[in-house]
């Protein structure tokens, strides 16, 4: 039992040590830098959390289905798929998807932005993955030691992804300041 527990609480620490605030997203070796903390002063977590769960209603396809967490008022999480969001340009251009997962945290009248489990598959059959770390013989980002690779059309990838992330929540979170319902009724 003690074998199990162990490991367990060791990587529990390690993913709670390497976590904090950052003012933007950036990809490591490891995932994303940290997590965004946004403030809402005249509003509460409810008021929040409601406004994100319509903004991912219009903005999200079939939200329902990639929110596979839930606790009101609390913590919503998606599953989020960009298809052909980034690529790599060697003698082609070649596409790859972006998936991953979001966690939005509410609490008092601060809204809490995670990004986990960033994976890159090819949107074609037969196409190569993408990975962000890896060996010399896997397409990846950054090498098995962690360092950013030399190849052009590997490292063009991770700005991309980079501000892909970045524009995303910059979105939700300017919607959330400047509209008050998330929906324009001007029409």
């Amino acid at each position: 039992m003690k074998n199990f527990i162990f490991p367990i609480i060791c990587l529990f620490l390690a993913t709670t040590a390497f976590s904090q605030e950052v003012d933007k997203f950036e990809i490591t070796a490891y995932g994303v830098n940290g997590y965004l903390v946004e403030e809402f002063p005249k509003m509460t977590a409810a008021e929040i959390f409601a406004k994100v769960e319509k903004w991912a209603e219009y903005n999200i396809r079939n939200s329902e289905y990639s929110n596979y967490s839930k606790i009101k008022n609390e913590y919503l999480t998606y599953h989020l798929i960009l298809s052909k969001a980034v690529y790599s340009k060697g003698f082609a251009k070649h596409f790859y998807n972006l998936e991953f997962d979001v966690e939005y945290r509410f609490k008092d009248n601060k809204l809490r932005i995670d990004v986990l489990n960033i994976e890159l598959p090819s949107p074609y059959i037969d196409g190569p993955d993408a990975v962000l770390k890896g060996s010399s013989f896997v397409f990846s980002i950054f090498n098995k030691d962690g360092e950013l690779r030399k190849r052009k059309e590997t490292r063009m990838l991770k700005p991309q992804i980079e501000k892909v992330l970045n524009d995303l929540f910059q979105q939700i979170i300017s919607e959330l300041k400047t509209n008050p319902d998330t929906v324009n009724d001007d029409w």
